[in-house]
């Protein structure tokens, strides 16, 4: 695929991504055991944030009481613990259309991390594991470092699209 050359459209197609993305890691959290275990060892109202740069999209996500991931509005996106910037909209493209796992792009200083390293290291692995649920195997093994196909995946599959596509919150309230 192309990286197209408008940069509304770039903007918008990132946009997009990310919003479903992180919409997809917050259904996620509330259903995968792998991923709430990740998420339980953040600390208490942890804020995490991938955007890319400069002023481009991105989402934040925070932990919840119930132990699971919550999408924060863009108006509410203060000050994260952890905030990992790609470095340009053309390397968010690249990622974000899989043609280059998260692992390469960090190893390549495409993606910066500012924030305990730890906390880096669980959204990585979130969002790998996320991106399990999100793309067919054969695209998911170029995205994800280490591929593990999850117990009930197909199940669990349809549970994380449904709460992407109808964002339902995996705490109840909005």
């Amino acid at each position: 695929m192309a990286f197209p050359r408008s940069r509304r459209v770039r903007q918008f197609y990132l946009s997009m991504l990310f919003l479903i993305t992180g919409r997809a890691v917050q259904a996620a959290s509330g259903i995968d055991p792998d991923i709430r275990r990740e998420v339980s060892r953040l600390p208490e109202d942890c804020t995490l944030k991938l955007t890319v740069w400069p002023k481009g999209p991105g989402f934040t996500l925070r932990k919840t009481e119930a132990g699971t991931l919550r999408l924060l509005p863009p108006q509410e996106t203060s000050d994260a613990d952890m905030h990992m910037e790609i470095q340009a909209p053309a390397l968010g493209f690249t990622l974000f259309t899989f043609r280059e796992s998260s692992a390469a792009a960090a190893s390549k200083g495409r993606i910066t991390a500012s924030g305990e390293l730890a906390l880096a290291c669980s959204l990585v692995r979130i969002l790998n594991r996320t991106e399990i649920y999100l793309l067919p195997r054969r695209i998911a093994l170029r995205a994800v470092k280490r591929y593990e196909s999850p117990p009930k995946k197909h199940r669990r599959r349809l549970h994380v699209l449904f709460r992407t596509l109808i964002f339902k919150p995996p705490g109840g309230s909005p």
